[in-house]
């Protein structure tokens, strides 16, 4: 296994570059489409953008949220909604969280922290209600 690199600091730019440069390769290495997480929240944002007007094959990514809040997809706070207006127009299909879907194996993970330490929208007192909540749908 690799050791990471760290590094500190990065710019939107330069955090946005290393992304497309791993998914550069993903799409090289596959025929077919890749799948791809990437968080919600306020900072990814400015480096989607980057993203999505760099030169990548989007038609062959499907992107997924790596977490949401409860609400409906055209409300502010859905992560889902902003990552679909943002993304969907530069030819990108993009999931929907559900109980129900099959995940896929993904060619890139991009998990982000919240200033307070959360991740995934995970909250040490959510997880218990999460869970139940799970079960009872299935």
């Amino acid at each position: 296994m690799a050791v990471p690199k760290i590094i500190e600091n990065a710019s939107p730019a330069e955090i946005a570059q290393w992304i497309k440069a791993c998914l550069d390769r993903a799409l090289s290495a596959e025929n077919g489409r890749i799948a791809i997480a990437v968080p919600g929240g306020l900072t990814p944002f400015p480096i989607l953008q980057l993203l999505a007007q760099s030169a990548l094959d989007w038609s062959r990514i499907t992107v997924w949220p790596s977490d949401d809040r409860m609400v409906r997809e055209d409300h502010e706070a859905s992560n889902t909604g902003r990552i679909r207006a943002l993304m969907e127009p530069v030819g990108a299909d993009v999931a929907a969280l559900s109980l129900t879907q099959t995940v896929p194996h993904f060619a890139l993970v991009w998990l982000g922290m919240g200033a307070d330490g959360h991740i995934a929208s995970l909250f040490p007192t959510m997880i218990r209600r999460w869970m139940i909540r799970a079960r009872s749908a299935s």
